[in-house]
């Protein structure tokens, strides 16, 4: 008798990363974790291969079991590795890096250097400080092509689609500000969730603000912020 196979089904954070990956193409998924994501895709038929890819051995662990629950062992090569350190260049033009705090993406991203290459493609979802996520995508060749946000669990978390356009385009030069950073481009989307994120985001520029205001050498942030706090209110 054929073992049964489970049905690996995607929480809405989740899901919300499985909507911007690329069909038909080999995915990384950094910091697999469970292997939840890289799972559901190959079942769905939307992905013919994945990496997966986690630092720690419990985690490799959990994501071989899911694995085997899904039925999927020959399409899956599992990968202890430190982001990309042990991973061959230009072995997969696309890659997830979800559930990780956008300073900590950015430094993974970072040290890799031949993921900047034409044709590569990222799906990212920092569970914080997306604005240095961002701030690191457009002066290092890469646009963020698209943002999307989801209600997970009374948590509101933010996915985005960037691709790697090259250190010549302007962004990479130095020509996007602060509020660029916070705001992004969610902004120029009709998403149902718009306002409530860019009031989160406002929320803690507000509090930074506040308590740094009176601070005379913090000055020159607080006026910083006070721009960034206009543009951000223009998005509500």
């Amino acid at each position: 008798m054929a073992p049964s196979v489970e049905l690996i089904r995607l929480s809405p954070r989740l899901a919300l990363v499985a909507s911007m990956v690329r069909a038909d193409r080999p995915l990384a998924d950094i910091g697999t974790d469970h292997a939840y994501l890289p799972a559901a895709l190959l079942q769905q038929g939307k992905i013919p291969y994945a990496w997966c890819t986690d630092l720690r051995d419990g985690p490799l662990a959990a994501a071989a079991e899911t694995v085997r629950r899904a039925g999927i062992e020959d399409k899956v090569t599992l990968v202890k590795s430190n982001g990309f350190r042990a991973l061959e260049p230009d072995f997969c033009h696309d890659f997830v890096l979800a559930g990780m705090g956008g300073n900590l993406m950015s430094d993974i991203l970072d040290e890799c250097l031949w993921i900047r290459a034409e044709g590569m493609h990222f799906v990212l979802q920092p569970q914080s400080h997306q604005e240095d996520l961002r701030a690191f995508l457009y002066g290092n060749g890469f646009r963020i092509l698209h943002e999307e946000c989801v209600e997970d669990a009374g948590h509101l978390y933010l996915a985005l689609e960037a691709e790697f356009v090259g250190t010549d385009s302007p962004l990479a030069k130095g020509s996007y500000t602060l509020s660029d950073c916070y705001i992004g481009e969610l902004a120029n989307t009709d998403d149902p969730l718009r306002s409530a994120y860019y009031q989160k985001v406002l929320d803690r520029l507000t509090k930074r603000y506040n308590g740094i205001c009176t601070i005379d050498r913090a000055q020159d942030e607080c006026v910083q912020l006070a721009q960034v706090i206009a543009d951000v209110k223009k998005c509500i």
